[in-house]
């Protein structure tokens, strides 16, 4: 008894000690507008638009999730980051007894789950509590499928990885992969190539494709959504989905992160007349465009490399598992190519969308180490592996919690000053810094999202604004400012003052309705100014 738990006793000991800081974390971007539209449609018709098929992503089993999870939860972001790190111990487990079916000896199981646990590529499906309801959920199902098609079970195979897409449609290039380990299988078998189980994973394939064709039509609803063709050229997309398999076995063997600091270090070295000043725009598409997409490719063709040796080597077994473990991340990385929103070419994938493709890299890892005669020098390997994806996984975390403080401070150092809103009520807010892309001019607080809007929902449990003020995404933008009004209540944000009189001229509005802080982020201190703004529009009014 002991020793089946075990594992699990110690997947979770190691995830609950790694992932400690993001209970110091806070919500980040997409879940304002998610609880936004809570709102505005209420549980009940939430949930009914979640069966609805649109043509962005049609993933109704996470849209219920979340409504269920913000019923119970609202904004206690301890309660959403217990749910997220039970997941990721659940999915970690879930490798092990994969990995258990796929290799001879206990310990490589064992290191697989430790690895997947603790793997940085990945971390963000975990550390961002709103990615794990599709991330992590749409994974358990695609390890569950894998699992039962091990076992023979192909009716629950093909079950599982038409749920995970329901999750989150990141497993579309399992309908790619599985018939290409049926061939492996029936080659080492010594059987006809082609079986009837092919024609299953095809058949359902195009249904899906045929499926999602029909609603990218609008053929079921009228619902509009961003399609990747909105933000990308047909080439952009093309060369996307060419080199995103490239990309995500580099970016799961080497984690983003270090990709992303080692070529921000080499531009540093270079003459700015070639790589541009630090901190300026050039500065980043030189070294993102550039060294990034050469430490990628340098990566790639090592991994290829490894693959050649051990195909070579006698061991044929795990020759095998590394070879289709490469191919399980490339199939499964393919697919971001086609997120909405992102423009031109990639250079990066986001880390919870390497949440998946890395249970491959982990089974490619795991196999080429075991490739040693002696299984200490295996396991000495591995856990090089090991402590160096924790202490990747541990700073960026850190790095996480530290910006989730501060947004928590703010918060409730507003809310703490302003318990009771004006029928009427502007916040402006003033900083020193542009965050996350934006030009130096555009000057906003640490939210990756409107802070508008964020407002807007932090307030409305015991405000109940007017649900239209969640309509077409009010004050959603990152840069966002405005003012409306409705059914006798007000509300509006600014970070500029010219914007913020014209509003106060235009709508009559008193000065008292104005409440003011100024964001100084060396200090990452909010400071009260309402007083001095207000005296600013009354001298402005006269």
């Amino acid at each position: 008894m002991i020793k089946k738990i075990l594992p699990f006793l110690i997947l979770s000991i190691l995830v609950v000690l790694l992932y400690i800081p993001i209970f110091n974390n806070f919500f980040q971007q997409d879940e304002w507008s998610a609880f936004a539209e809570i709102y505005l449609s209420g549980y009940d018709n939430y949930i009914f638009k979640a069966l609805i098929p649109d043509p962005g992503h049609y993933v109704p089993f996470t849209r219920i999730l979340f409504a269920v999870l913000t019923y119970f939860f609202k904004f206690n972001y301890f309660n959403w980051a217990m749910v997220s790190i039970v997941w990721h111990i659940l999915n970690s487990y879930l490798v092990f007894h994969l990995a258990k079916k796929m290799f001879k000896e206990d310990w490589q199981a064992v290191f697989s789950g430790i690895l997947f646990a603790v793997f940085a590529s990945g971390q963000q499906a975990t550390s961002w509590v709103v990615a794990n309801g599709s991330t992590q959920g749409a994974t358990t199902l695609v390890l569950l499928s894998l699992i039962y098609f091990l076992e023979a079970k192909l009716f629950l195979s093909i079950l599982m990885l038409i749920l995970s897409m329901l999750f989150k449609e990141i497993a579309i290039g399992m309908f790619a992969f599985y018939p290409i380990l049926i061939l492996f299988q029936n080659y080492f078998a010594k059987k006809r190539l082609f079986d009837k189980r092919m024609i299953y994973f095809v058949a359902v394939a195009l249904f899906y494709v045929v499926f999602r064709y029909l609603t990218f039509l609008g053929i079921f609803s009228d619902i509009t959504a961003p399609v990747v063709t909105e933000s990308q050229s047909q080439s952009e997309i093309l060369f996307n989905i060419a080199t995103f398999p490239i990309k995500g076995i580099s970016q799961t063997f080497i984690p983003p992160y270090v990709f992303l600091e080692t070529s921000k270090f080499i531009a540093d070295k270079l003459p700015d007349g070639i790589a541009g000043a630090p901190g300026t725009t050039y500065f980043d598409n030189f070294y993102l465009k550039y060294i990034l997409s050469l430490l990628t490719n340098i990566v790639f063709g090592f991994t290829v490399l490894i693959s050649i040796f051990a195909i070579k080597y006698k061991k044929r077994n795990l020759a095998v598992i590394a070879l289709l473990s490469l191919l399980f991340v490339g199939a499964n990385s393919a697919i971001y190519a086609l997120s909405p929103g992102r423009s031109g070419f990639v250079p990066i994938i986001d880390s919870r969308n390497l949440y998946m493709p890395s249970i491959g890299m982990i089974f490619f890892i795991v196999s080429i180490a075991s490739l040693f005669k002696n299984w200490k020098w295996s396991a000495a390997t591995l856990s090089i592996f090991v402590v160096f994806n924790m202490l990747i996984t541990r700073i960026e975390l850190q790095g996480i919690s530290e910006v989730g403080k501060n947004r928590l401070n703010i918060l409730n150092q507003i809310s703490r000053d302003n318990l009771k809103l004006k029928d009427r009520q502007i916040f402006y807010i003033e900083s020193d810094t542009s965050y996350y892309g934006l030009p130096d001019a555009v000057k906003i607080l640490p939210f990756q999202s409107g802070f508008g809007q964020t407002l807007l929902v932090w307030f409305n449990d015991y405000e109940n604004f007017p649900i239209e003020f969640f309509d077409n995404a009010y004050l959603w933008p990152i840069d966002s400012q405005g003012y409306k009004e409705i059914d006798g209540r007000g509300f509006g944000y600014f970070r500029d003052f010219d914007l913020l009189k014209d509003t106060i001229k235009e709508y009559n509005l008193p000065v008292e309705s104005v409440v003011a802080y100024s964001w100084d982020s060396k200090q990452e201190k909010l400071v009260n100014i309402t007083n001095e703004i207000r005296l600013k529009l009354k001298s402005v009014k006269k």
